[in-house]
């Protein structure tokens, strides 16, 4: 779990800072080249269930410090680096829960209404 800048982490996977400077910091979440499901709080009706990602190996959340800005980049990366990114998108986290869970052979990564 990761509860600190107003972000709320809860993960069935290790989660640890990658990088820190006095603004920013970047929490990596390994899930080992797993499928990834992403399921979105308010999804449009037109989407049955959620999007897909295949071999996902790494989840970056680069989030600021400051008290005033309440965003986080979320990046899905093929390795370790930024350059490998499948996809990446900016969260306001206010009042949300970022979720990763392990189901089986897969991950999910859900964004929440806080309860």
């Amino acid at each position: 779990m990761f509860e600190k800048y107003g972000l709320f982490l809860k993960s069935d996977f290790e989660t640890r800072v990658l990088y820190e400077d006095e603004s920013d910091i970047d929490i990596i979440i390994p899930i080992d080249n797993r499928t990834l499901n992403l399921n979105l709080a308010g999804m449009p009706k037109y989407i049955n269930s959620r999007m897909q990602f295949p071999l996902v190996k790494n989840i970056i959340i680069r989030l600021s410090k400051s008290k005033e800005i309440n965003t986080c980049t979320i990046h899905f990366l093929r390795s370790i680096d930024l350059q490998s990114s499948i996809t990446n998108f900016e969260v306001n986290y206010t009042n949300y829960v970022l979720r990763v869970k392990l189901v089986e052979y897969s991950a999910e990564f859900s964004i929440e209404l806080e309860k």
